[in-house]
């Protein structure tokens, strides 16, 4: 009996990924719902364990009240399992409340309580990361308690593949919960379980993973409870109760792709397989509704595989049956109903500043795909310009275009190593607006006099309601000073009046006017800009 793979469990540890750069944009509050929904279904799925998980110790009492002594060493192991479990689900708890104390400010009593939805500081992610990576004191998160969480893990597994039959491979090879280092592409090295899934994350995230752990270690001890309760030789024990179970791999299934699920009744034969059909059966009895078109599952070792093709968004409800023959050679059908979402894919390209790119300077940009781990998406630019960056934060240069648009495509690897292409988005292409002229600390048609523009000899220009952190300097201007009927002008291959121009400054009478002209400035680039007309008072 392995362990099952979790490709459900995979898509929860990485869907709160995807959004946590819009989370810092504060874009849009139904991200953070979003976790919020997917932490409420790891909740509930960790409460149908348990029931489950008492439903099995409740079959490992009866066993052992009918035969003691061939029951007891296994009924010993799985109230270890059980002891071991319930420790390391309390630490998370415990790790749990003090996140939510700490990030929203709130009492430990209240964090026991309040519900995710109602925390303030569902998007804060410093003081989880202190609390979790202690990134003052040590980048890898050794001296934090992700750390701490970590080794409590290594230990718990530890205790698990000891209680496994070392000829026993197929099992203890899909135990999971490991904890390795993880290798990234982009920095060329490996980074710590505790950085990679811990490390800047929003407080809605760390929770929802936390949950995800408690959800691995609850499914842990429902399978080393199921494989020392069929230990016992269940072949002799009759059963008097069975619970049936539905345990789809994701309930987060992206158009076009397959909706997976296990069937299977909790306290199961490996070599007796159920019959299990899914489709249009009557809900309480299990039989096939007449006229109604049912499928039958591929069961193997006991266990059955339902995979069907997506083909519309929205909720979507199945039933179904598994009949399973008992000791007396009777059969028992116990019906079942469950549901899944489907989802269209989208992808989310969200510019930092504004929906336009910029010629010649940095346009930040953040990418992300519902579902897609920021380091799976590829995105591509198309256009007079180039796009650079990696896990979901990306820099595009524009080279020319104003007035026209270009475009970002994405394309993204998923877990069945397949790739999907998204389709493009639009942006507007514009040159960066030209800086203000000011002399003296004032622009445009200029009245003042002669001592204040004397003592105020540099000259600027000014970026105005521009969003982008952008300077631009002056580095040459002219003057025109007419007076008696002449026109004088003076160059200037600086920011600053030159000496000859303060000079004819001095000369000008009251009511006299001087023209700034041929501004040149150096920013990104280097522009020609209007200058100012100055009335001397």
């Amino acid at each position: 009996m392995a362990l099952p793979q979790e490709p459900r469990q995979k898509m929860i540890n990485i869907m709160y990924l995807v959004l946590t750069a819009l989370l810092a944009l504060n874009v849009s509050v139904q991200i953070l719902n979003a976790f919020i929904a997917v932490d409420n279904g790891l909740v509930s799925t960790n409460k149908n364990f348990d029931k489950k998980n008492a439903n099995t110790m409740e079959l490992f009492s009866k066993a052992y009240e009918q035969d003691p002594l061939k029951t007891k060493p296994f009924y010993d192991k799985a109230k270890e399992v059980q002891k071991w479990s319930k420790d390391l689900c309390n630490y998370i708890d415990s790790l749990k409340t003090d996140l939510k104390a700490e990030t929203d400010h709130i009492t430990k009593k209240q964090a026991d309580t309040i519900k995710l939805i109602e925390i303030n500081a569902k998007d804060n992610f410093d003081i989880p990361t202190h609390i979790l990576i202690n990134d003052a004191v040590s980048e890898d998160g050794s001296k934090g308690k992700a750390h701490e969480l970590k080794v409590k893990i290594a230990e718990y597994r530890k205790k698990i593949m000891g209680l496994f039959d070392p000829g026993r491979d197929s099992v203890t090879a899909n135990i999971g919960l490991k904890t390795p280092n993880v290798y990234s592409d982009e920095e060329e090295r490996k980074v710590t379980w505790e950085v990679a899934n811990f490390y800047e994350r929003p407080l809605v995230a760390e929770i929802c993973l936390l949950s995800k752990e408690q959800n691995d270690v609850k499914n842990v001890e429902a399978t080393m409870e199921a494989y020392l309760l069929s230990s016992v030789n269940a072949s002799n024990f009759k059963f008097d109760k069975i619970t049936k179970e539905v345990v789809p791999f994701s309930n987060y299934v992206l158009l076009g792709d397959s909706f997976k699920a296990q069937i299977f009744t909790a306290a199961y034969s490996s070599t007796q397989n159920p019959r299990i059909i899914v489709g249009a059966v009557d809900t309480l009895t299990g039989k096939p509704l007449p006229g109604g078109k049912v499928d039958s599952v591929r069961v193997a070792n006991g266990m059955g595989y339902y995979a069907v093709k997506t083909d519309h968004e929205g909720s979507v409800r199945y039933a179904g049956s598994i009949t399973i023959q008992k000791p007396d050679g009777s059969f028992q059908t116990y019906p079942f109903v469950s549901s899944y979402l489907v989802a269209k894919p989208a992808v989310v390209i969200s510019p930092t500043k504004m929906n336009v790119f910029y010629i010649s300077v940095d346009n930040p940009v953040e990418i992300s795909a519902p579902g897609i781990p920021d380091d799976a998406i590829r995105p591509s630019f198309q256009g007079p310009g180039s796009i650079s960056g990696s896990k979901g934060k990306y820099i595009v240069r524009v080279t020319g275009g104003a007035g026209t648009t270009c475009k970002i495509g994405v394309s993204a690897k998923l877990l069945d190593g397949t790739t999907r292409s998204f389709p493009p988005q639009e942006f507007r292409i514009k040159k960066v607006p030209d800086p203000i002229f000011y002399v003296a600390g004032k622009k445009g048609d200029i009245n003042i006099t002669k001592a204040v523009l004397i003592n105020s000899p540099k000259v600027e220009a000014r970026m105005e309601n521009f969003d982008f952190d952008l300077h631009y300097d002056v580095i040459s201007f002219q003057i025109v000073v007419t007076a008696g009927g002449y026109s004088k002008i003076e160059q200037s291959n600086s920011d600053r009046l030159t000496p000859s121009m303060i000079s004819l400054i001095k000369q000008s009478p009251s009511g006299n006017h001087i023209i700034f002209q041929k501004v040149s400035v150096k920013g990104p680039d280097t522009r020609p800009i209007s200058g100012a007309n100055v009335t001397i008072n």
